[in-house]
């Protein structure tokens, strides 16, 4: 029975340092920016995902506020059709 070598901690998110010497294939969730190794830049995979979501808040926010807005007036315009 042939086993699976896992290519990150599932847990942590850090990647199998062994990987590439046990299967001789770079690990495929080694990420690389610019040709250099992502998680060189940072310690795990939180940190990556911290840094996306602090990358997009703005476009996040303008969008649930246009979105809202968008319903709000829906609303208010149904409500005025309703009641006049």
């Amino acid at each position: 029975m042939k086993k699976e070598i896992p290519t990150h901690d599932p847990y942590t998110g850090e990647l199998n340092p062994h990987y590439q010497d046990l299967t001789g294939n770079e690990n495929p969730m080694h990420i690389k920016i610019n040709n250099q190794p992502y998680m060189e830049k940072r310690e795990n995979l939180s940190d990556y995902i911290i840094d996306t979501i602090n990358r997009n808040n703005r476009r996040i926010f303008w969008l649930g506020f246009t979105i809202g807005t968008l319903i709000s007036i829906s609303i208010v315009s149904i409500l005025i059709v309703l009641y006049s």
